[in-house]
C-alpha cells in the first residue's frame, strides 16, 4: 500500500461520510415535515447540531485529503487540471455556504424558537431557508462528485 492510496482511502471516507450523511438529513428533513412543526423543529437543531460535528469536519478532512493528493503526485495531477480547480471552488461554495447560510440561520430559528416556540412563524421561516440551504448544499457536493468522477478536461 502506497501513500497514494492511504491517502485516497481517507479523502473518499471523508466524502462518504460528508456526502452520505447528506442524504440521509433529506431522508429525515422530509420526515419532518410530515409530522409537523414541533418535530421540524428539532430536526432543525439536529441538523446544526450535525453540521458542527458531522459535515463540517468530514468537508474538512476531505478538502485536506485531497490537497495532499495533489501534493503527493504532483506531476499525475498538481492544482492545473480543471476538475480539480472546479473541485475546490464547489467546496469554497459549500463552505461559504455552511458558514454564513446554515449557521446564520440555524441560530437564528434556535433564538426563535427558544423564545417563541416552535409553531412561530418566524420559526418555519428560518426552518424553510435551512432546508432548502441544505438541498443546495447536497446538490453542490454531488456536481463536485460527477466532476470527480469524470474528470472533465
Amino acid at each position: 500500500m502506497t501513500l497514494y492510496n492511504l491517502l485516497k482511502t481517507g479523502h473518499i471516507l471523508a466524502v462518504v461520510t460528508w456526502v452520505g450523511g447528506g442524504i440521509m438529513m433529506q431522508f429525515l428533513a422530509t420526515r419532518a415535515r410530515r409530522a409537523g412543526p414541533a418535530k421540524l423543529y428539532d430536526f432543525a437543531q439536529d441538523a446544526a447540531w450535525t453540521g458542527r460535528r458531522v459535515f463540517a469536519p468530514a468537508s474538512g478532512v476531505t478538502l485536506v485529503f485531497g490537497i495532499a493528493l495533489a501534493l503527493v503526485q504532483p506531476y499525475k495531477w498538481g492544482f492545473t487540471p480543471l476538475w480539480i480547480k472546479l473541485g475546490l471552488v464547489g467546496f469554497l461554495l459549500t463552505a461559504i455556504n455552511g458558514a454564513a447560510v446554515l449557521g446564520r440561520l440555524s441560530r437564528k430559528m434556535a433564538t426563535l424558537g427558544a423564545e417563541k416556540g416552535p409553531d412561530d412563524p418566524g420559526v418555519h421561516e428560518s426552518a424553510r431557508k435551512l432546508l432548502m440551504a441544505m438541498n443546495i448544499d447536497l446538490v453542490i457536493v454531488v456536481l463536485v462528485i460527477v466532476d470527480m468522477v469524470f474528470k472533465p478536461h
